[in-house]
């Protein structure tokens, strides 16, 4: 079973694009964690493609650091992180 740790919605909105990347850490069976994520383009009918970003069930650093290394990430490529209701999260000011 998974537990839900932490997770942050994405969006991209710029010329013709208007794409989601949705990350979510898990804590699942023998204190190990994973990272997974679904992304796509936000268009009605258009299926998310998904993927573990964690080749393997790892220890709590190791997945915090590639969370927010994926974070970083996005933000460089120009996405803003959103809460649940589309509002631009406070998260987008936190330091790492």
């Amino acid at each position: 079973m998974k537990e839900l740790v932490k997770e942050l919605v994405f969006q991209c909105r710029e010329k013709n694009h208007d794409k989601v990347y949705f990350m979510q850490m898990y804590k699942v069976s023998g204190g190990k964690y994973i990272v997974e994520a679904q992304w796509g383009r936000r268009e009605w009918g258009n299926d998310l493609m998904s993927a573990s970003k964690t080749k393997t069930p790892t220890d709590f650093a190791a997945a915090d650091k590639l969370f927010k290394k994926l974070t970083k990430e996005k933000e460089r490529k120009g996405y803003l992180v959103f809460d649940d209701r589309g509002s631009l999260n406070v998260y987008n000011q936190l330091a790492f």
